[in-house]
């Protein structure tokens, strides 16, 4: 067995080889998990994870307190967690372009802020509340680096 039992597909407990559609279940438990803020298989031995994963029905999101979402980003993530792999997107290309349709639709063009937004709105309270401390410059020992997306692809450092 690879990898951890709470992200595996139903076709991988069963023994079957895996493919895109494999990892494209575990990107769907993923998307559930960080809206809803809490884990989609929780049992307390790997066998009832297991069992859970190929018999439990998945929570539609809104039933988990995942709040609202866009109803196109409920369907693609439950499309993600179908049972059956040949009823998941049949590629990654596919589920970028329909969240690429979905960013347009929730209108983010405002760039990485308009984004950071509508994340605030999706995710549980607890996700987005965190907030880290940033030593003053010169004030302690610690250094801190702020790294910007520099032109050409590269990362360069911020002054």
């Amino acid at each position: 067995m690879r990898g951890k039992p709470r992200y595996m597909a139903p076709e991988q407990v069963r023994g079957e080889a895996p493919t895109v559609r494999t990892d494209l279940f575990a990107l769907g438990i993923v998307g559930w998990e960080l809206l809803a803020g809490r884990p989609l298989f929780e049992a307390p031995d790997v066998e009832q994870i297991l069992t859970a994963i190929l018999s439990r029905e998945v929570p539609a999101l809104e039933s988990a307190g995942a709040g609202v979402i866009p109803s196109s980003l409920a369907s693609l993530i439950g499309q993600l967690l179908h049972r059956d792999p040949l009823a998941r997107p049949q590629t990654a290309g596919e589920v970028v372009s329909r969240l690429t349709a979905l960013q347009r639709e929730i209108d983010m063009t405002a760039g990485s802020r308009g984004l950071s937004l509508a994340l605030e709105d999706l995710l549980p309270a607890r996700v987005t509340k965190r907030q880290a401390t940033v030593p003053r410059r010169g004030s302690s020992s610690i250094r801190t680096r702020r790294r910007i997306r520099g032109r050409g692809g590269g990362w360069r450092r911020r002054p």
